[in-house]
């Protein structure tokens, strides 16, 4: 399936690609925490690309449940 990230606009292939997924409110506060601005309307769920869930310096730790990877076998 293909999808877009909401910041880059990248489009991604989930099969063939990390896909990380969350929800509009905490994409917003790590936003927020960052001090970076989305100019685009947030859905409730989110998708990001790898190269910009990487650069982001202020995100939830990993054993949040908070994002989590697409799994790609759906």
């Amino acid at each position: 399936m293909k999808v877009s990230c909401i910041l880059c606009n990248k489009e991604m292939e989930t099969r063939d690609e990390d896909v990380i997924v969350t929800v509009s409110w905490i994409l917003s506060d790590i936003l927020r925490k960052n001090n970076l601005q989305c100019n685009r309307n947030i859905p409730r769920v989110v998708k990001l690309c790898t190269g910009c869930w990487e650069s982001l310096k202020d995100k939830p730790s990993q054993d949040s449940s908070t994002y989590w990877l697409f799994n790609k076998t759906i």
